[in-house]
């Protein structure tokens, strides 16, 4: 499934969440943002072989390096559960939950 990682993650009353650009000025919070954080981020409870290591690397440079991704459904599960994770946070977990569910609708030739 493809999806758009420019999308603006939206608060409960649809507002985009604000962030810091590299620049430190105020701009919109997207799902790129937020799958750049799941990727990079390392847990205590990570235990992963370089295998493990090496399939999350693969990922993340996916995600930095294109704002419209292929994900697998096994990535896709692996987010999802990351999210809760790493975010004490039921908007981004369930924004993400929506987004990962929602894949961008091809155009037909």
């Amino acid at each position: 499934m493809k999806f758009d990682l420019t999308k603006s993650v939206l608060d409960f009353k649809g507002k985009p969440i604000l962030s810091k650009d590299e620049d430190k000025k105020d701009c919109d919070y997207t799902y790129q943002m937020m799958l750049q954080t799941l990727a990079v981020t390392d847990l205590e409870e990570d235990k992963d072989d370089f295998k493990g290591k090496s399939k999350k690397y693969k990922l993340g440079l996916k995600i930095f390096s294109h704002c419209h991704i292929e994900l697998s459904d096994e990535d896709r599960i692996w987010l999802k559960e990351r999210s809760a994770l790493v975010w004490n946070s039921t908007l981004l977990s369930g924004r993400l939950g929506d987004f990962l569910d929602s894949p961008m609708v091809e155009e037909k030739k």
